[in-house]
C-alpha cells in the first residue's frame, strides 16, 4: 500500500488502499509448498527504506518491521524440512507466505455457492483463500493476459505471467506510475519486461489504482487487493473472479483504450452494468449508501470524503442499522466523532502488527446489495484516481453476497469500539 496525492488531487486529500475468510467456491485451493514460500521471502528481502509507504511509519510499515525474524524463521523450518525429505512441489500453483506476523483470526463459516453462481462470481476473501486461484488462472491463460496492477510485487504472478509470454500467450501489463508508483513497480517492470511481457506504465499524473486481471477475454479478475505477496497473510481484502460477459467485455475495451492511450493519458471507460468506475465514483458510493433501507455495512481503508461520511451518518439518523469497520488511524477520528455521534456503530482494529489490517473496501446494504473493489472513501480515490469496483445484487451473486456479510459480522465482533 501506498499513501500518496496525485496531480490532479486536491490538497490536503490522501489516498491508499482496504483476515480470514472463507473461499465462496468449490474449487479447491492449492497448498503451498516449502520451496515456493522460500522463493518468495528470497525475493521479498529488502530494506525497509526502499518500501513504497512514504508516509511516516505508518501501520503497515510497523507491522512490515518484523521481515526479516519472519524470514529467518521460516527459512530455516524449510531447511529442516528439507533435509528430512519432507519437502516436495506441490501439484497447482502455491500461495505466498506474507513477511509479517500472521494475525489469529477466526474463520466465518464457509458459504456454499450454487452451481448457477459460481459460473459468474466468485469470492476469494482474504486472508486465507489465498492467491492460488490466480495463479491458476494465469498459467491456465490459452490467448491473452490484460492485467492493470497499482502494486505488483509477487514473485511467483511476475514468474508465471512470463512463463505464459514465453508460451506464446500475449501478456500485456499496465502499471502504476504515480508518486512513488515507479520506483515501487520496478522491479517488476523490468523482470517481465526482460521475460518477453508487454509492460506500460500508466500516466505518472493520474493514479492508477484499479487491480484487475483479464484472461482470455472471458473471466476478469476484480480486487480490493493488489498482487503485493507482503501483505498477503495479515490483511483484509477481496478479489471477485468475474465471468459475466459484459462486465468482462467493458473491462477489457478499457484496458485496451488504455494500453493504446497517447502517453501521459488514460483511455475511455467502457460501461457496463455493475461496473463503477474512477474517476467520477463519488456518486455511486453515495447512492449506494443512501438506498439502504434497513441497514448499512461499511468498511474501507480511508475514510476522508466528507458525502461518503455525511451518507453514512444520515443513514443512521433516519434509523438504518450503520456499522463501520476499519483500523484505528487518527486522521479519519473525524469522521468517526460525526458517525458515532449520528448513531453508528464504529468498530476498529489497533493497526498493530499482531491485528487485522482492513484494506478491503465495500458497502453492503440492506444485506442484498453489494459495492466492492478498488475504491476507498477518500475525494481523490473516487474523484480522480483511475479505480474499479463492482455492484452486485442477491439476485447475482447471493453465495458472495452471503459470505462477505458473514466476514463482515466477524470483523465487527472481533474489533474494539472506537473511543475517541
Amino acid at each position: 500500500m501506498r499513501r500518496s496525492v496525485g496531480a490532479a488531487a486536491v490538497a490536503g486529500q490522501v489516498r491508499g488502499q482496504a483476515g480470514v475468510g472463507a473461499h465462496t467456491t468449490d474449487a479447491r485451493q492449492p497448498r503451498v509448498s516449502v520451496a515456493d514460500r522460500i522463493r518468495i521471502l528470497a525475493a521479498e528481502i529488502r530494506p525497509l527504506a526502499g518500501t513504497k509507504e512514504t508516509w511516516t511509519m505508518s501501520q503497515r510499515q510497523r507491522r512490515t518491521a518484523y521481515i526479516t525474524a519472519t524470514t529467518v524463521v521460516v527459512i530455516a523450518a524449510a531447511a529442516t524440512l528439507w533435509a528430512s525429505g519432507q519437502m516436495h512441489h506441490q501439484a497447482g500453483t502455491p500461495d505466498p507466505v506474507s513477511t509479517r506476523t500472521a494475525v489469529p483470526t477466526a474463520a466465518p463459516t464457509p458459504v456454499p455457492v450454487s452451481g448457477g453462481e459460481s459460473s459468474q462470481y466468485e469470492l476469494l476473501q482474504e486472508p486465507g483463500a489465498g492467491v492460488g486461484q490466480i495463479y491458476a488462472l494465469i498459467t491456465g491463460a490459452t490467448s491473452s493476459i490484460d492485467m492493470t496492477m497499482y502494486e505488483l510485487a509477487d514473485p511467483i504472478a511476475q514468474a508465471d505471467l512470463v512463463a505464459a509470454a514465453k508460451r506464446g500467450v500475449t501478456v500485456d501489463v499496465l502499471l502504476d506510475a504515480a508518486s512513488a508508483g515507479r520506483e515501487e513497480n520496478a522491479a517488476a517492470y523490468n523482470q517481465l519486461t526482460a521475460g518477453g511481457v508487454q509492460v506500460k506504465w500508466e500516466p505518472s499524473g493520474t493514479i492508477v489504482h484499479q487491480k484487475t486481471i483479464t484472461i482470455d477475454g472471458a473471466v476478469s479478475v476484480v480486487g480490493t487487493a493488489n498482487l503485493t505477496s507482503r501483505y498477503y497473510q495479515t490483511t483484509r481484502d477481496a478479489w471477485i473472479i468475474d465471468r459475466n460477459p459484459a462486465q468482462v467485455s467493458a473491462i477489457a475495451a478499457t484496458f485496451t483504450a488504455d494500453y493504446a492511450a497517447a502517453p501521459g493519458s488514460l483511455g475511455q471507460t467502457a460501461a457496463a452494468p455493475g461496473l463503477l468506475w474512477s474517476p467520477g465514483a463519488e456518486p455511486g458510493m453515495v447512492a449506494a449508501i443512501t438506498g439502504a433501507t434497513q441497514s448499512v455495512d461499511f468498511t474501507s481503508e480511508e475514510l476522508a470524503d466528507r458525502r461518503v461520511v455525511a451518507a453514512l451518518a444520515a443513514d443512521a439518523r433516519r434509523g438504518v442499522t450503520c456499522r463501520v469497520v476499519l483500523t484505528a488511524d487518527r486522521e479519519w477520528d473525524s469522521a468517526f466523532h460525526t458517525l458515532e455521534a449520528a448513531g453508528c456503530g464504529v468498530h476498529v482494529f489497533s493497526g498493530s502488527r499482531s491485528s487485522l489490517y482492513m484494506h478491503e473496501k465495500e458497502v453492503l446494504t440492506d444485506g442484498s446489495r453489494l459495492l466492492i473493489g478498488s475504491q476507498n472513501a477518500s475525494v481523490a480515490s473516487l474523484v480522480y484516481n483511475r479505480e474499479l469496483s463492482l455492484q452486485l445484487t442477491t439476485s447475482q451473486a447471493p453465495g458472495v453476497i452471503r459470505s462477505v456479510a458473514s466476514t463482515f459480522d466477524t470483523d465487527y465482533e472481533m474489533a474494539s469500539p472506537w473511543r475517541e
